[in-house]
């Protein structure tokens, strides 16, 4: 990532910090428009800094420490401004283990397409690396990510989408007298009309709400003696492990979590292995580590996907990392570079 130096230098942290909690609060508008979140990655993409400022912000956010303040930054900006004199939100954070990234990563873009009108079961699924997106014939889109499967029975009583494997992101259309059912492994999840992703991971259904609310049947009840054990609301986050011991959803940024659907992954202090396992899901060619001792290098990134040689370039110089591909496993490791 090519960095203006001399813009870097004279653009102050207070600065960059306020700057970061207007653009948290203008994410969450309803009213965003494509210009201005070009603007924000471009923004974003600029500085190292400004992805360090922004994820601490998100992080604060995710505490409810600035919840008030970055609503009073669309009709405020004096009172936000004052958020960002108080700098010890931000002075002293420091990560010695992290490492500040942009890398680009490679995956298929989608276009969105009407799903075929037909009587029987409708199937859809991605490959690795590839995303795509259907119009259903109810009006609802579904968008799938890399490496999953759904099958579709919209029967007069209920609209019913079985997860088979992987993760998909609705909107749904509001129809009161049909409800709208994700069935996965785990449990039903039930919606009258909101945006919400559902990821059928090896050891976890997750599911992640962007608008509206959801409810988790954990027993996987039939259609008609469904019961909600969980809600999950906008910009909440729960596991149907975890509403099965009647835990609490946890409170994110659905935006960021879900930012596949934009082409990007967000990290936040993840450990390598962690950001190394989610690659993998979009590549034939795996990347394994040499040494389990960089698995806890802690990296926090900003990751726009494209090419997988440009990432390996990326993690070799930021990470001090060497890269080998192993042509006969088919298999990319990753060690530790030479002094």
């Amino acid at each position: 990532m090519t960095v203006d130096s001399s813009k870097a230098n004279t653009e102050r942290e207070p600065n960059i910090e306020k700057k970061a909690i207007e653009w948290l609060a203008r994410l969450q508008a309803p009213d965003l428009t494509a210009e201005q979140e070009r603007a924000f990655f471009e923004w974003l993409e600029a500085d190292e800094k400004h992805q360090k400022a922004y994820i601490e912000a998100e992080s604060l956010w995710q505490r409810g420490e600035v919840i008030a303040q970055a609503a009073n930054v669309s009709g405020n900006q004096d009172k936000a401004t004052s958020v960002f004199s108080r700098a010890q939100y931000f002075e002293g954070w420091r990560v010695a283990a992290a490492i500040f990234l942009v890398v680009v990563v490679s995956v298929s873009y989608w276009q969105l397409q009407p799903a075929p009108k037909q009587a029987q079961w409708q199937s859809f699924a991605t490959a690795i690396g590839e995303q795509n997106s259907w119009l259903l014939e109810d009006g609802s889109e579904v968008t799938l990510n890399t490496q999953s499967k759904i099958r579709i029975d919209f029967n007069s009583n209920v609209r019913a989408v079985y997860l088979d494997q992987g993760e998909a992101f609705f909107k749904v259309t509001h129809k009161p007298s049909h409800p709208f059912d994700v069935v996965t492994k785990a449990g039903r999840i039930r919606v009258l009309g909101t945006q919400f992703s559902v990821y059928q991971a090896d050891k976890q259904t997750l599911v992640t709400v962007l608008e509206g609310k959801v409810g988790l049947d954990t027993k996987g009840s039939s259609p008609e003696q469904y019961t909600a054990d969980a809600t999950v609301a906008a910009n909440q986050q729960l596991s149907f492990e975890r509403a099965q011991k009647q835990l609490s959803p946890k409170k994110i940024n659905a935006n960021s979590e879900l930012a596949w659907l934009k082409s990007q992954l967000i990290y936040r202090g993840e450990s390598l292995q962690t950001v190394i396992d989610e690659l993998n899901r979009y590549y034939p060619m795996q990347i394994q580590l040499d040494d389990s001792q960089l698995a806890t290098q802690k990296v926090i990134a900003v990751i726009q996907l494209a090419e997988l040689e440009t990432t390996l370039a990326t993690l070799e110089n930021s990470l001090r990392l060497k890269a080998h591909v192993d042509e006969q496993k088919g298999t990319v490791i990753l060690s530790a570079a030479e002094n």
